[in-house]
């Protein structure tokens, strides 16, 4: 199922909260460092967290199941050669198996099959490789740097219904 934010995905990039970098940096220290680390992300949106794989100088494979934020994805990175999108369900699409260092999902992962969850990552990574599931949870205070305003302004007229849910919950 494609999420609604798909229709919206300018949007979904201008209001959506980026990752600490303390994340990625212990994230990466669990990495092989002798050369880049090869990484399927999983739902990665329009981005937010690909931009520090990428940064860190990941080989990286996102997977994401809405056109629009695929096309998004590879337009504002359309210069990255270390940076492949794949407009398609995890659990759908063609990748290598026992090939990935890291299977990471940022916020997606409740998208993902049950019956995929575990499997899927399992016959792709690679001995030793891991898989990341990052969850957020969002909560009302001075630190949100505007977001709960601007969801509440801007998507209810976007993106009605059920979906506002998924944005809240990470």
């Amino acid at each position: 199922m494609i999420s609604k934010f798909d229709e919206v995905a300018a949007t979904y990039q201008r209001i959506r909260p980026q990752y600490p970098p303390p994340l990625f940096d212990a994230l990466f220290a669990m990495l092989p460092s002798d050369r880049p680390p090869r990484v399927v992300e999983v739902g990665p949106g329009t981005g937010q967290a690909t931009a520090a794989l990428l940064a860190r100088g990941a080989q990286v494979t996102a997977v994401e199941l809405g056109p629009r934020m695929a096309a998004y994805l590879s337009n504002i990175y359309a210069r990255q050669s270390n940076l492949r999108v794949v407009n398609a369900a995890f659990e759908d699409a063609v990748l290598p198996e026992q090939a990935w260092d890291l299977v990471f999902a940022a916020t997606s992962y409740h998208w993902v099959r049950d019956d995929a969850r575990i499997a899927r990552p399992g016959a792709l990574l690679s001995q030793g490789g891991m898989l990341a599931v990052v969850d957020t949870i969002q909560v009302r205070s001075a630190a949100d740097r505007r977001f709960f305003r601007t969801r509440d302004t801007d998507l209810p007229a976007l993106v009605p219904g059920p979906a506002l849910g998924a944005l809240t919950r990470g």
